[in-house]
Protein backbone atom coordinates (compact mmCIF):
# COMPACT_ATOMS: atom_id res chain seq x y z
CA UNK A 1 0.00 0.00 0.00
CA UNK A 2 1.45 3.40 -0.80
CA UNK A 3 0.04 6.28 1.39
CA UNK A 4 -1.32 9.80 -0.61
CA UNK A 5 -2.87 13.23 0.81
CA UNK A 6 -6.38 13.50 0.26
CA UNK A 7 -6.49 16.58 1.67
CA UNK A 8 -7.43 18.02 5.01
CA UNK A 9 -4.37 16.22 6.45
CA UNK A 10 -5.76 12.68 6.09
CA UNK A 11 -3.68 10.12 4.71
CA UNK A 12 -5.31 7.74 1.94
CA UNK A 13 -3.61 4.30 1.11
CA UNK A 14 -3.92 3.35 -2.28
CA UNK A 15 -2.67 -0.21 -3.51
CA UNK A 16 0.28 -0.18 -5.43
CA UNK A 17 -0.12 -1.48 -9.39
CA UNK A 18 2.19 -4.23 -9.94
CA UNK A 19 4.23 -2.40 -12.39
CA UNK A 20 5.32 -0.17 -9.09
CA UNK A 21 6.06 -2.95 -7.01
CA UNK A 22 8.37 -4.06 -9.52
CA UNK A 23 10.18 -1.15 -9.93
CA UNK A 24 10.43 -0.38 -6.47
CA UNK A 25 12.03 -3.67 -6.39
CA UNK A 26 14.42 -2.85 -8.78
CA UNK A 27 15.22 0.15 -6.80
CA UNK A 28 15.76 -1.59 -3.78
CA UNK A 29 18.08 -4.32 -5.39
CA UNK A 30 20.23 -0.96 -7.06
CA UNK A 31 20.02 0.50 -3.36
CA UNK A 32 21.63 -2.84 -1.77
CA UNK A 33 24.35 -2.84 -4.80
CA UNK A 34 24.98 0.70 -4.61
CA UNK A 35 25.52 -0.13 -0.74
CA UNK A 36 28.19 -2.88 -1.57
CA UNK A 37 29.78 -0.79 -3.92
CA UNK A 38 30.43 2.15 -1.23
CA UNK A 39 31.45 -0.37 1.26
CA UNK A 40 34.17 -1.99 -1.19
CA UNK A 41 35.55 1.76 -1.95
CA UNK A 42 35.71 2.56 1.83
CA UNK A 43 37.22 -0.88 2.75
CA UNK A 44 39.85 0.20 -0.68
CA UNK A 45 40.48 3.72 0.53
CA UNK A 46 41.23 2.90 4.33
CA UNK A 47 44.18 0.12 3.27
CA UNK A 48 45.27 2.80 1.17
CA UNK A 49 45.86 5.27 3.77
CA UNK A 50 46.52 2.36 6.61
CA UNK A 51 49.48 0.98 3.87
CA UNK A 52 50.39 4.32 3.13
CA UNK A 53 51.22 5.54 6.92
CA UNK A 54 52.64 2.08 7.90
CA UNK A 55 54.74 2.92 5.24
CA UNK A 56 56.07 6.53 5.91
CA UNK A 57 54.94 6.90 2.60
CA UNK A 58 54.82 10.92 2.25
CA UNK A 59 54.40 10.95 -1.19
CA UNK A 60 51.01 8.80 -1.24
CA UNK A 61 50.30 10.58 2.30
CA UNK A 62 50.23 14.01 0.21
CA UNK A 63 48.71 12.48 -2.60
CA UNK A 64 45.57 11.47 -0.45
CA UNK A 65 45.73 14.20 1.53
CA UNK A 66 45.69 16.55 -1.40
CA UNK A 67 42.77 14.25 -3.45
CA UNK A 68 40.16 13.88 -0.07
CA UNK A 69 38.90 10.83 -1.63
CA UNK A 70 37.12 10.41 1.63
CA UNK A 71 35.10 13.51 1.13
CA UNK A 72 34.39 12.68 -2.18
CA UNK A 73 33.38 8.79 -1.02
CA UNK A 74 31.38 10.90 1.83
CA UNK A 75 29.64 12.98 -1.47
CA UNK A 76 28.74 9.74 -3.45
CA UNK A 77 27.27 8.03 -0.86
CA UNK A 78 25.30 11.24 0.14
CA UNK A 79 24.33 11.60 -3.51
CA UNK A 80 23.48 8.11 -4.59
CA UNK A 81 20.91 7.82 -1.09
CA UNK A 82 19.15 10.93 -2.38
CA UNK A 83 18.64 9.64 -5.89
CA UNK A 84 17.65 6.57 -4.82
CA UNK A 85 14.73 8.40 -2.84
CA UNK A 86 14.10 10.35 -5.50
CA UNK A 87 13.09 7.13 -7.73
CA UNK A 88 11.15 5.80 -4.34
CA UNK A 89 9.47 9.34 -4.39
CA UNK A 90 8.90 9.10 -8.27
CA UNK A 91 7.20 5.48 -8.21
CA UNK A 92 5.18 6.00 -4.80
CA UNK A 93 3.97 9.66 -5.81
CA UNK A 94 3.14 10.58 -2.82
CA UNK A 95 1.88 14.75 -3.17
CA UNK A 96 2.60 15.46 0.77
CA UNK A 97 5.60 17.57 1.19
Amino acid sequence: MLKTDAGNGREVERKATDAELALLSEVKSAADALKELVGRVDVHLTEQYDHAHAAKDLETMERLHNADPLKWLGSAKHTLQTGLMCLRRAIEQPDDF
